[in-house]
């Protein structure tokens, strides 16, 4: 893994990896071999132990794709170039506070416990397509999405397969792009949804057509 990271390449052998040697990694990073841009990219292997990522700051983007995840990653406070999880299962994910300079993709991914981005600044756009989230965590009716005073850069693109079983909360969301919601109908996002004042509940978000929309979510 620390080969592959100094070469920029994917270390995908199906086997395990520790959470404690990721999390070394990033915070002490070996020089990049040279001309090649050192990276941390996972793929096809399984996380043990918690990733806790807490208050780090990591320049460049975490790409993960089709990795397990023993315990919910922690990223409170975190600061990412872009964070990607493509076709990932994760017991759940703790990013309270995280900051991205890029976007944050949490797409085809398998989520069995609350996603709490609750004051997150997301640089470019949230991407959710074809996830499925549960919000029965720890504590059972925990909201499956706390988006909770985030603030995003780009789009919210929450469509294209997108379930959600539990409670999603957008309250004093600021989007500067779009809310592109679910034209399937309401059965693709589960039941039922956390809205903030002046949205209803139950219903998912419509894509937003004509001028984008800035400011709370909640505001019409």
């Amino acid at each position: 893994m620390w080969a592959a990271f100094r070469r920029g390449e994917w270390y995908a052998d199906g086997g395990e990896v520790r959470a404690s040697a990721v999390r070394r990694l990033l915070l002490a990073p070996p020089p990049a071999e040279p001309g090649h841009l050192p990276r941390l990219r996972l793929r096809d292997v399984r996380v043990t132990g918690r990733l806790d990522l807490a208050e780090a700051v990591v320049a460049g983007t975490l790409r993960l794709r089709n990795c397990r995840f023993e315990e919910p990653p922690c990223l409170d406070g975190a600061s990412l170039g872009a964070l990607e999880m493509r076709d990932c299962v994760l017991p759940g994910l703790s990013a309270v506070g995280v900051t991205t300079g890029w976007k944050c993709e949490i797409s085809g991914c398998r989520v069995e416990g609350p996603i709490d981005l609750y004051g997150a600044s997301i640089g470019g756009t949230l991407h959710l397509e074809n996830s499925r989230l549960t919000g029965h965590g720890e504590r059972r009716g925990e909201r499956a999405l706390q988006l909770l005073c985030a603030t995003i850069g780009g789009d919210i693109q929450a469509g294209t397969g997108l379930r959600v079983d539990g409670c999603t909360d957008l309250r004093d969301t600021s989007v500067r792009g779009s809310v592109i919601g679910c034209s399937a109908g309401r059965e693709a996002y589960g039941s039922p949804a956390c809205a903030g004042e002046g949205e209803t509940a139950g219903r998912p978000p419509e894509p937003v057509a004509g001028p984008r929309h800035h400011g709370p979510v909640g505001e019409r």
